[in-house]
């Protein structure tokens, strides 16, 4: 890698490290907020709330765990009264697992959050540098989606 293209990867981690602080503060506004829920578990929580449901299988390869862990989480979840385990409409066989009522609240307070902080973000931007910076971003998520459920 030529010297250039080095100081441009090093300025480019320096500002996604600044961006992951952040986005990290977020994080700890709602863990303050809900002292019971565990990153992971908001994680969980996040995913619950952009899918609707899962089943137990999706949970364990979204979290990297063995199943048997996964629905350990998943059980103390319901116990702090966050998520529900329910029989699909379709196939009774398939229990599926879901957001209540108050895992809800929590989704759209982590939501808020997140929200507001990409509207402080952005509110540097001209219209359209937010437009081709959105666009970067999701071409940048895109290109990581592969690592998602594997450990570097």
């Amino acid at each position: 890698m030529n010297k250039e293209k080095t100081e441009l990867v090093k300025s480019f981690v320096c500002a996604l490290e600044n961006l992951m602080m952040g986005m990290q503060q977020v994080d700890s506004s709602c863990m303050e907020a809900y002292s019971d829920v565990s990153k992971r578990d908001f994680a969980l929580l996040i995913m619950l709330g952009k899918s609707d449901s899962m089943i137990m299988r999706e949970i364990a390869d979204f979290l990297q765990v063995p199943l048997s862990t996964a629905t350990g989480i998943v059980d103390k979840l319901i116990e702090k009264g966050y998520v529900e385990r329910q029989f699909s409409p379709e196939d009774r066989r398939i229990i599926l697992i879901r957001l209540n009522k108050e895992g809800k609240a929590i989704y759209l307070t982590l939501l808020n959050k997140l929200n507001y902080f990409g509207t402080m973000l952005l509110e540097e931007f001209s219209n359209e540098d937010r437009i081709r910076f959105t666009q970067y971003m999701e071409k940048a998520a895109n290109a990581t989606s592969h690592l998602r459920f594997k450990k570097i």
